[in-house]
């Protein structure tokens, strides 16, 4: 009896182990502790008329540009090349790679091009165990001609619906995962919205902590209230470059803009709950 009290004990204990060292499992379009609503959805063109778009990301919520999502388009006699790429802009910076076009392996002037990061679903595992994780450049459109050879990324156009872009940011201290939702198509990527970071967020939570910013547009000052006290307010242009900066500790604050340029800016507001962007208009 003594042994099996003793076996049933362990056999509790390892049971217990098994689930509380289980490892957290982030989904595609999940909303996590930090959420960018991309409000109206920004298009990023590769075509003759926008040579060079671009749309950053911060994903540790440090204010500093960690992936950027990068349309081109470039021509001359002979050649012609337009894609959107997803890339890092620091060592600690990943993305989900694989590509799913398996008519696509080719080989131009000695380079080889199928550097694809994966499309994923709604629902999709971004940390599964048979992930690969890519520090590089990789494409999700890329159509090139040169000298008669001609080659095509088809695994994102193709597609008709949404899909999402697995990211992981890494470092000594924290691992931290995400997802990025874009539409493309033959006019370029749609980017609607993302999510990073370590701990999912109910329904409930998720509501609450959104950050309310308005009139947008605007023309001399913009109004920031949120449901919970936030630590700092950073206005960033199209770009990723800080245009204005407060901290705060209240729920409710306003920023002057009348000293900004006509166009599109980043609000991203600090809270408890996470860092939330909103996207604005100064117009006069």
């Amino acid at each position: 009896m003594k042994h099996l009290t003793i076996k049933l004990i362990l056999a509790a204990f390892l049971l217990h182990a098994g689930f509380s060292t289980q490892a957290q499992v982030y989904t595609a379009g999940a909303p996590l502790s930090t959420y960018v609503d991309i409000n109206p959805d920004t298009l990023i063109n590769d075509s003759y008329f926008y040579p060079h778009e671009s749309y950053y990301f911060d994903i540790n919520g440090d204010f500093i540009n960690d992936l950027e999502l990068e349309a081109s388009f470039s021509n001359s006699p002979g050649f012609t090349s337009s894609y959107i790429s997803i890339n890092p802009l620091d060592s600690n910076s990943s993305i989900s790679f694989g590509k799913i076009d398996s008519s696509y392996n080719t080989y131009l002037a000695g380079w080889m091009t199928d550097r694809v990061a994966k499309p994923l679903n709604y629902g999709d595992t971004i940390n599964s165990p048979q992930a690969i994780w890519d520090h590089s450049h990789l494409f999700l459109t890329d159509s090139y001609y040169v000298a008669g050879s001609t080659l095509s990324v088809t695994d994102w156009s193709t597609l008709t619906t949404d899909r999402y872009i697995g990211v992981k940011y890494q470092n000594v201290a924290d691992t931290i995962f995400g997802w990025i939702r874009v539409n493309c198509h033959g006019a370029g990527c749609t980017v609607k919205d993302y999510s990073f970071n370590a701990l999912p967020l109910n329904v409930e939570e998720f509501s609450s902590a959104k950050v309310v910013v308005y009139p947008n547009p605007a023309s001399t000052f913009i109004h920031i209230e949120s449901a919970s006290a936030y630590s700092q307010i950073q206005i960033t242009d199209v770009i990723g470059s800080i245009v204005k900066q407060k901290n705060a500790s209240i729920e409710n604050a306003e920023m002057d803009v009348s000293d900004l340029s006509n166009g599109i800016y980043f609000v991203s507001v600090k809270t408890k709950n996470g860092i939330f962007t909103k996207k604005i208009i100064v117009q006069r």
